[in-house]
């Protein structure tokens, strides 16, 4: 996802900083994370991205969006990480749709 850009462009043209931890390498904790939930260990998974989301709020987000289905599995239960909320892209997409499919008459 980070490297397709996808969230990236779209937010820098909103004005918008964007912030990852690509820099970490193999020692990224979402990385770490979404391998766990793929493998089935989903309380390490869990771990893997809480600390993920804490290294992010300490290199100043003032969001935290979720753009992986593994990390909303993960993190179902959760609205916010560290006082920082958590923006679910499934659940943006969803309500979008939702709201969309209420504009038209079939």
């Amino acid at each position: 996802t980070v490297r397709s850009g996808i969230y990236q462009v779209r937010l820098d043209a909103a004005g918008f900083a964007t912030v990852d931890l690509t820099d970490l390498g193999d020692g990224n904790p979402v990385m770490r994370g979404i391998r766990a939930m793929k493998a089935g260990q989903d309380a390490a998974a869990r771990e893997a991205l809480t600390e993920g989301g804490h290294t992010l709020v300490r290199r100043g987000v003032d969001a935290l969006p979720v753009a992986c289905t593994d990390v909303s599995a993960a993190l179902a239960d959760l609205t916010s990480l560290a006082g920082v909320p958590l923006v679910d892209a499934s659940t943006c997409l969803a309500r979008a749709s939702i709201a969309k499919l209420g504009k038209h008459s079939w």
